[in-house]
C-alpha cells in the first residue's frame, strides 16, 4: 500500500484552515492546463508506436484515448496512441478531454474537502498533529487506503457497547423484577386477641366466621389483597365459643357456647334473630346444618337435638340419647337422610332423620372418634379417632370398619373432604396432611400451625373448613390464628392410580409421605434441594 503524502492544509491551535475559494479556482486552472499540455505531447507521437503495434481510425483512437486517458488518480496515463485527427480535431478533442479530467479532478477535491471538514468538527478544539493519519488528502497518484486492514476507529465499536448495555438491561431488569411484590395466591393469616376455637365459610360470599375464647364471633371479609372485619357480636357473653356454622343458603349463622345457650344470627344486618338461653342440659359441643330451616346440636352428656327454625317457639322438633359421652361432630349425607355422629366413648351413630330414630350404631373403639366426613359421592364414611387412625365405613355398613389408614403420628381432630378421592386431616402435631384413599397413601403435608420465633413448636389443629369456591382450606390452631392455604392444585395433582397400595410396601416407606411439603406449606423439602444440585 503506497505512502499517503501530508496535507498541506495549515493547521492552527483551534482546527483545520479550510482555506479560501480563491485558493481552490487556482488550482482549478493549473491543473487545466497542465492537462492540455500533456494531451497535446501524447498526439504529436508518431503514429506506428502504440502498444498493439497495429493502425487504427480517428474513432477508434478517440474511444481507446478516452477509456486510457485516466487512471485510477485521475492522472494522464502515459500510453501512446495512433491518431489521424486533423489539427482542429486534434484541439477539440483535447479540450473535451481536459474539461473531463478538470471536473473529476474537481470531484476528487470535492470528496477530499468533504473529509477534512467532517474530521474538523470531530475533533474542534483539539490539536492535531502533522503525523495525523486522517488529516491527509489524496493526490492523483496517491492510493486509497485499504479498508479491510485499517485500524478501527472508536467510532466504528457500537456492537460492544450495545451488547454491554443489553447485558446490563437485562441485570436491572432481574432486580427489579425480584424486588417487585409479588401477587399472593391466598388471604393473609387473621389475628386475634384470644384462640380461636371454631371456624366457617360462607355458602355464596367471601366472609368466613371465627369463634374464639372469649365469647366472640368475628365476621370477616377475606380477600388475597386484605382482610376486613365486619362485625364482632358479643352474644355469648365471656363464654367460649365452641362451634358456628353458616346454613346452607348462608341467611343465618349458628353459634353455640361453652353454656347451654345457643343463637341465630340475620348474617346480612349481623342482629340476633333467635336466642335460646337453655337449648341444652349440659354444654353445647358441635353444630351441624342440615339444610336452610333445619340444624342439628349435641352436647357433652351425648344428647342431639334438632331444630327448626320456621317453628316460632323455636324449641327441638327432636332429640336423641344414645352416646353416654360428649358428641364431638355431626355429619349428614346430601339426601338429608342420614346423620352421623362420633362421640368420645369411641363409637359412630347413625340416625334416620325422616323416621327420627336410631339407625345403627358401631361397636366401642380403644379411642375416642373426633370427625366423621362422608365421601366418594356418600359411598364411604371416614372417622378419624385420637390414635391417629382413620376407619373406612362403607354406607349402611356402620356396626364395623371395612377398611383403615393408620399412620398419622398423633391424634386426628378434624378432617374434610377436598375431592372424592383426597381427604385433609387437622392433626395434633400441628400439621395439616392430604390423604388419598383407594389406594390409602399420604400425598403431603399442606401446612402447618408454627410458632413465629421457633419453629420446632408447632401448635395443634382444632378446625378445618373449605371455602365456597373450593380454592382455599381456613384451620384455626392455639396460636391465635386463622390460617388460609391455597389448595387450588389439588385439581391438577398427579396421583398414578396405576401402583398397589401403600399398605403392601414397607411402613417406612409409606411414612416418607407425612412430611413431604406441598406448594401450599412453603416449605421446601431436602430432595428437592438435591434435585436442584443435580440439575446444576
Amino acid at each position: 500500500m503506497g505512502k499517503r503524502k501530508k496535507s498541506n492544509i495549515p493547521v492552527t491551535s483551534k482546527g483545520i484552515n479550510l482555506g479560501s475559494k480563491k485558493s481552490t479556482k487556482n488550482e482549478k486552472e493549473k491543473t487545466h492546463s497542465s492537462s492540455s499540455s500533456g494531451l497535446r505531447s501524447i498526439l504529436k507521437k508518431p503514429k506506428h508506436e502504440n502498444q498493439g503495434g497495429t493502425q487504427s481510425n480517428g474513432k477508434s483512437a478517440l474511444t481507446v484515448l478516452k477509456s486510457d486517458i485516466h487512471d485510477e488518480s485521475g492522472a494522464i496515463s502515459d500510453s501512446i496512441v495512433d491518431s489521424d485527427l486533423s489539427d482542429s480535431d486534434e484541439e477539440l478533442f483535447v479540450q473535451e478531454v481536459a474539461e473531463e479530467h478538470s471536473e473529476k479532478t474537481e470531484e476528487v477535491e470535492a470528496n477530499d474537502m468533504k473529509n477534512i471538514e467532517k474530521h474538523a468538527d470531530d475533533e474542534v478544539g483539539c490539536e492535531v498533529s502533522e503525523d495525523s493519519d486522517w488529516d491527509d488528502t489524496s493526490d492523483s497518484s496517491g492510493e486509497e487506503k485499504d479498508e479491510k486492514t485499517a485500524e478501527p476507529h472508536e467510532f466504528d465499536k457500537p456492537e460492544e457497547e450495545n451488547e454491554s448495555d443489553s447485558d446490563e438491561d437485562e441485570v436491572v431488569a432481574a432486580i427489579r423484577k425480584a424486588t417487585e411484590p409479588k401477587a399472593r395466591r391466598y388471604p393473609r393469616p387473621i389475628t386475634l386477641e384470644t384462640e380461636a376455637s371454631a371456624i366457617s365459610f360462607h355458602p355464596y360470599k367471601e366472609v368466613i366466621a371465627v369463634g374464639d375464647m372469649d365469647g366472640t364471633v368475628l365476621i370477616h371479609k377475606y380477600s388475597n389483597e386484605e382482610n376486613q372485619l365486619l362485625y364482632a357480636l358479643k352474644n355469648h357473653g365471656k363464654r367460649s365459643v365452641r362451634c358456628v356454622e353458616f346454613s346452607d343458603e348462608g341467611n343465618y349463622l349458628i353459634s353455640a357456647c361453652r353454656g347451654q345457650k345457643i343463637v341465630l344470627v340475620d348474617s346480612s344486618t349481623a342482629k340476633p334473630k333467635a336466642i335460646v338461653k337453655e337449648a341444652h342440659e349440659s354444654s353445647i359441643y358441635c353444630i351441624k346444618s342440615i339444610n336452610e330451616n333445619m340444624f342439628a346440636s349435641g352436647d357433652d352428656d351425648g344428647f342431639i337435638k334438632l331444630w327448626d327454625v320456621r317453628e316460632k317457639s323455636f324449641k327441638a322438633v327432636c332429640e336423641w340419647k344414645d352416646m353416654d359421652e360428649f358428641v364431638t361432630c355431626i355429619a349428614v349425607d346430601e339426601d338429608e337422610r342420614t346423620l352421623l355422629a362420633t362421640s368420645g366413648e369411641g363409637t359412630l351413630t347413625a340416625f334416620n332423620l325422616r323416621q327420627r330414630k336410631m339407625k345403627m350404631q358401631s361397636e366401642v373403639y380403644e379411642s375416642e372418634m373426633n370427625s366423621v366426613a362422608f365421601v366418594r359421592e356418600g359411598s364411604k364414611v371416614l372417622a378419624g379417632s385420637g390414635n391417629g387412625m382413620i376407619s373406612i365405613f362403607n354406607r349402611d355398613e356402620y356396626g364395623y370398619h371395612s377398611d383403615t389408614f393408620g399412620d398419622h403420628p398423633d391424634a386426628i381432630n378434624a378432617l374434610i373432604p377436598i375431592t372424592e378421592n383426597i381427604v385433609a386431616t387437622a392433626c395434633e402435631d400441628g400439621s395439616i396432611r392430604a390423604l388419598h384413599l383407594f389406594p390409602h397413601r399420604f400425598i403431603g403435608v399442606i401446612g402447618s400451625h408454627q410458632d413465629a420465633s421457633d419453629r420446632h413448636i408447632s401448635y395443634p389443629v382444632e378446625r378445618l373448613d373449605i371455602s365456597t369456591c373450593g380454592h382455599y382450606l381456613a384451620s384455626v390452631s392455639h396460636n391465635r390464628q386463622v390460617k388460609f392455604w391455597n389448595i387450588s392444585y389439588f385439581e391438577e395433582i398427579d396421583v398414578s392410580m396405576g401402583e398397589k397400595s401403600n399398605r403392601n410396601k414397607k411402613k417406612s416407606n409409606r411414612k416418607n409421605r407425612q412430611d413431604y411439603q406441598l406448594p401450599s406449606s412453603n416449605m421446601r423439602n431436602i430432595s428437592d434441594f438435591f434435585q436442584d444440585l443435580a440439575e446444576e
